[in-house]
């Protein structure tokens, strides 16, 4: 008999499945594949979610019930709105699109959508019929989930929500690898719609004549026959004769050959 890992919401002697998976008690109904023990059960269902629940990113991998008006496969535990059009209304925990349907309101008074959502487009470009506030969608910058939020929510930083968000989506890692650029310092800020260029030029022009001594930095050198000065490279065309008392020194800048700066003192004579 071939072992396989024991199955969600179950527990197994050593993970696998050596004999038939035992269910989790009722009171503790779920826990992670290869769970050995009943105290791996747990009250709470932790990702990955099953279908007909959702994983909301901000609140620490807990999985919540899919909510009325939305579907909630399981797949990479997202939650996902039905058609803002006719078929809008789905009930609790739906797992599939098939699970959303037609529903009819008598509207009384007109409809309209809470704070920072908008009613949906059709496939024309015109708004939607509406019948429910189930039907609005987020603003760019935040997020709202139909029967869920009262009103739509800012974005928060370190996530970006696009257009129709209902959850914040996590800004990946960011890398500048961009010479003569610095990495910007967060790329997805508050009420963020989408990601921010990795890279910044670095401050003021950039230097002609020199090169920037890494990746991610505005460090720099002047190039080969270039003087440094403050804040420029200055081409060598004449020799250079520094007055009585000074002298042309050459400095280390980290990952820089060594480069020629303007006359400076001399320094003070050791006794």
């Amino acid at each position: 008999m071939i072992a396989l890992p024991c199955p969600q919401d179950h527990y197994c002697s050593l993970g696998v499945t050596t004999i038939s998976p035992i269910p989790c008690p009722s009171l503790n109904p779920y826990s992670q594949a290869m769970s050995s023990s009943p105290s791996n059960c747990s009250s709470i269902m932790y990702h990955p979610c099953r279908p007909g629940y959702f994983l909301f990113p901000i609140v620490g991998g807990i999985c919540s019930p899919c909510t009325e008006t939305s579907y909630c496969p399981g797949i990479e535990s997202a939650i996902i709105a039905c058609p803002p059009g006719s078929t809008w209304s789905s009930l609790p925990l739906s797992k599939s699109i098939s699970d959303c349907t037609f529903k009819t309101i008598t509207i009384v008074t007109p409809i309209v959508c809470p704070i920072n959502t908008i009613i949906p487009k059709n496939s024309g470009g015109g708004d939607i019929y509406m019948t429910s506030i189930f039907q609005c969608r987020a603003v760019a910058g935040f997020f709202f989930i139909p029967a869920y939020h009262a009103q739509g929510i800012i974005c928060p930083s370190g996530y970006y929500c696009p257009p129709a968000s209902l959850t914040p989506i996590l800004c990946p890692s960011n890398i500048c690898t961009v010479n003569g650029s610095m990495q910007t310092s967060n790329i997805c800020p508050v009420q963020s719609s989408s990601i921010l260029a990795e890279c910044q030029p670095c401050p003021g022009q950039l230097i002609a004549n020199a090169h920037y001594i890494a990746v991610n930095s505005c460090l720099f050198c002047c190039n080969v026959g270039y003087l440094l000065t403050a804040i420029s490279c200055v081409a060598i065309t004449t020799t250079i004769n520094c007055p009585e008392n000074t002298y042309v020194p050459f400095i280390d800048l980290t990952g820089c050959s060594a480069s020629m700066v303007a006359c400076e003192s001399c320094p003070a004579s050791i006794p």
